[in-house]
């Protein structure tokens, strides 16, 4: 068994040994957690991090929103209708959505949990496909034909509440970081 002092907060910490009653055992065990959150610190390099990745989670959005917008156009264009034309563009645009905010936004690289990512990914792109398809549908029951572009407009608005809810969820479920036992 390993003794020695804990060094650092409960998610960023490192067992020095010899320090508080090791006599000279030489393992180091660590646990390290690359993407916690850091107390706020005005000024500090981590609250500035956090600027920074609502602002990458916001680029990846704006070019998701646009993939979308042409996908949806492309597959209404050929007589898709509107609530599939929205499932297969939100669904299309989730995917990659997921795998650019987890590199991007949150610095997540290499496979670890990566099927776990999307998959909780997905569940959220539930989130806003629920959002997006109940807003067609009161569209549709509020105006038989509605021109394309108050349908495109109605997606981009109903899309970017969706998308609030979907940061919380990826920060908070999706790439929070998880505690080793």
């Amino acid at each position: 068994m390993t003794k020695g002092r804990t060094v650092g907060s409960a998610d960023r910490s490192v067992r020095v040994p010899g320090v508080n009653g090791d006599h000279g055992e030489l393992a180091l065990a660590t646990e390290i957690n690359d993407h916690a959150e850091a107390p706020y610190i005005p000024g500090h390099s981590r609250h500035r991090r956090g600027t920074t990745q609502l602002l990458r989670f916001a680029g990846v959005g704006v070019a998701s929103t646009a993939a979308f917008t042409l996908l949806y156009l492309a597959l209404r264009g050929i007589g898709v209708t509107a609530q599939a034309a929205n499932a297969v563009s939100q669904l299309v645009t989730a995917v990659g959505n997921t795998a650019a905010n987890r590199r991007l936004t949150f610095g997540i690289r290499g496979s670890a949990h990566l099927g776990r990512h999307q998959i909780q990914g997905l569940i959220a792109f539930g989130v806003g496909l629920l959002v997006t398809s109940a807003t067609l549908a009161v569209l549709h029951a509020v105006t038989a034909r509605p021109s394309r572009a108050i349908e495109v407009s109605v997606l981009v608005i109903a899309t970017i509440g969706a998308t609030v809810v979907r940061f919380a969820l990826y920060k908070s479920w999706v790439f929070r970081p998880r505690r080793r036992s």
